[in-house]
């Protein structure tokens, strides 16, 4: 063979060779893209996880749902209508209180002030109604009760009997007047004369007693007003009862 004839087949065999050896490279490239193309991805992530404290940050509750028109409330929104109105009435109940604590601390304050001027307040038309005689309308400076109970004046009394006793004693002229004593009467067949009570006009079968308690307790009140004791009168039923 002429050596220039084998000079070009020894480039041509190198360059057949050189194109196969690109040739396989680009084959095992692209067997090797295919290979990582096929193979699932996986991807790595990182988590941030977020540390709050709950005493610097509270939950924030969802905001109330606003209900449609005309449809029933539910379980929740009755509760917390419910919730709403008991809130309300607490408070209410608080107010109150307070208002009372007010005046129970003024009431408390008045009657520490009247205790320590030792002084009692007393309306008079209350007072009046038990140490007046309903016979004069003057205080009874010496009361004397009767079987019914009712107090009055024993002067009062005395003058309501002899009335009576005088009524009786017009019936029967004929007798003297010694004879229509209580303590002979008997002796002649006469009816002894009726007493009665000037306010309840029930009948008084015994002599009046003096009542010391409330001749006491009227004096003290009548002083108290500035009334002066009148001068005593004794005061004697004899001639009207037996005992």
């Amino acid at each position: 063979m002429p050596p220039d004839r084998a000079r070009n087949a020894d480039v041509l065999d190198l360059t057949i060779t050189q194109k196969h050896h690109s040739l396989t490279n680009h084959l095992i490239h692209t067997k090797k893209r295919k290979e990582k193309e096929n193979r699932p991805t996986v991807t790595h992530t990182t988590e941030v996880i977020e540390i709050s404290s709950d005493e610097d940050e509270e939950p924030v509750p969802p905001p109330p749902r606003t209900p449609k028109k005309g449809a029933p409330p539910t379980p929740n929104e009755r509760a917390r209508l419910l919730l709403t109105a008991l809130e309300k009435k607490f408070r209410a109940l608080e107010q109150e209180k307070k208002q009372l604590e007010a005046q129970v601390n003024c009431l408390r304050q008045e009657n520490a002030e009247f205790r320590a001027k030792g002084t009692v307040h007393l309306n008079n038309d209350d007072v009046d109604e038990h140490i007046l005689c309903e016979v004069c309308s003057l205080t009874m400076w010496t009361p004397y009760v009767l079987t019914c109970g009712h107090a009055f004046c024993g002067s009062c009394l005395e003058s309501w009997f002899d009335r009576a006793l005088r009524d009786w004693a017009s019936r029967y002229p004929q007798f003297p007047p010694h004879v229509l004593q209580a303590a002979h009467i008997a002796r002649y067949g006469i009816p002894p004369p009726q007493y009665l009570c000037p306010k309840c006009r029930t009948a008084v079968s015994s002599k009046p007693t003096q009542d010391f308690t409330l001749k006491g307790l009227v004096g003290t009140i009548a002083k108290a007003k500035g009334e002066a004791k009148p001068g005593a009168k004794e005061t004697s039923f004899r001639k009207y009862f037996d005992s």
